[in-house]
C-alpha cells in the first residue's frame, strides 16, 4: 500500500510547482491529476469503501 503512494508525487510536484512557482495548469493536466489521484484511492482504499452494502 505504502508503495503505491509513490505514484502521487508527479501530481503533488505538479501542484507545488502551481502554487509555488505560478506554473500554469492545462485542463489535461488537472484531468491527468484527477486519474492519478482516482487510480491510487482505488487501489489504496479498502473496499468496503467503494462497494454498495
Amino acid at each position: 500500500r505504502m508503495t503505491s503512494l509513490f505514484f502521487l508525487v508527479p501530481p503533488i510536484t505538479a501542484v507545488m510547482a502551481w502554487a509555488i512557482l505560478g506554473e500554469t495548469m492545462t485542463w489535461m493536466a488537472i484531468g491527468g491529476l484527477a486519474c492519478v489521484v482516482l487510480g491510487v484511492a482505488l487501489v489504496v482504499l479498502p473496499p468496503s469503501v467503494w462497494m454498495r452494502k
